[in-house]
């Protein structure tokens, strides 16, 4: 029962010795974690693994068919097998979703990896049964909104850390090109070999403060850059979440009052720090 209401209100579900068992590969538990979606890797354990199972596998078109009916194609991958949507273009490893769908034992079983064809790839971009992201309980119109913030967040990132590549590489390169013109003028400069050494030392010693300064100025502008688009990222998963554990609550019975309040406070602990971070952090 507890299981069942923390998928029904999006909650992360706690861990135990029998959930231990449903593990996926790190990288894919991180994403989960973070998102609070399923997975590839544990869509393919669900959904695919039993397609497969439940035909009777006699080729590899056979198996390329089970796969185009979900929207995955079979690809080779390094020394093995990866099932990937044709759509997202994500991948899972063959042998995570069944030890038997590793590269040696389908050969040994179908001969030699023969890749899907055209017309399964085309039936395959056509499949309405497919992997999504969305969690369960999110309307779709909520969850291509969601999608299309995080686009604009990855654009926006992609923008600000070119603008501070750019920032950076001017201000060095106009650092140089100053002390560069001063060494010059002191080369031309009509004073004695030891004279001219102190001066280049001097100029040394105030080219090295202006570097270290210009350096910790650097860092301050890029923890800043980092720190924004991060709140950023995490402020529209806030928004996000609230919108489907206030969805999910209202589905609870009425007189489930304690799960319905435990949501709603949830919710609402949400949308304080949505308001609160970007004050916290820069006075917003």
């Amino acid at each position: 029962m507890g299981r069942g209401l923390e998928l029904e209100l999006g909650l992360t579900p706690l861990q135990s010795r029998a959930r231990d068992r449903e593990k996926v590969p790190k990288r894919a538990a991180d994403h989960e974690a973070h998102h609070r979606i399923d997975s590839i890797a544990r869509w393919t354990r669900k959904k695919l693994g039993p397609a497969l199972q439940a035909r009777e596998l006699r080729s590899w078109d056979d198996l390329h068919e089970v796969c185009a009916s979900l929207g995955v194609v079979l690809r080779p991958h390094g020394n093995g097998l990866v099932f990937e949507d044709v759509e997202r273009g994500v991948r899972v490893k063959a042998s995570f979703v069944d030890g038997e769908l590793s590269k040696p034992r389908l050969c040994q079983r179908f001969g030699a990896f023969r890749s899907a064809s055209t017309h399964q790839l085309e039936a395959a971009r056509s499949a309405t049964r497919r992997y999504s992201p969305a969690p369960a309980i999110a309307p779709q119109g909520l969850w291509k909104e969601y999608e299309q913030s995080l686009d604009q967040a990855r654009l926006q990132r992609q923008r600000a850390w070119s603008s501070y590549r750019d920032t950076a590489s001017r201000e060095r390169g106009q650092l140089r090109r100053k002390y560069r013109r001063q060494r010059s003028g002191i080369a031309t400069l009509p004073v004695s070999r030891r004279d001219r050494k102190r001066l280049l030392e001097q100029l040394a010693l105030r080219q090295a403060i202006e570097s270290r300064a210009l350096k910790r100025k650097l860092a301050v502008h890029r923890s800043h850059t980092y720190l924004a688009l991060a709140i950023s990222v995490v402020w529209h998963g806030i928004r996000f979440h609230r919108a489907a554990i206030c969805r999910a609550a209202r589905t609870v019975s009425a007189t489930d009052t304690t799960i319905h309040t435990d949501a709603m406070s949830r919710s609402r602990f949400d949308i304080r720090m949505c308001g609160l971070w970007p004050r916290m952090m820069f006075g917003m």
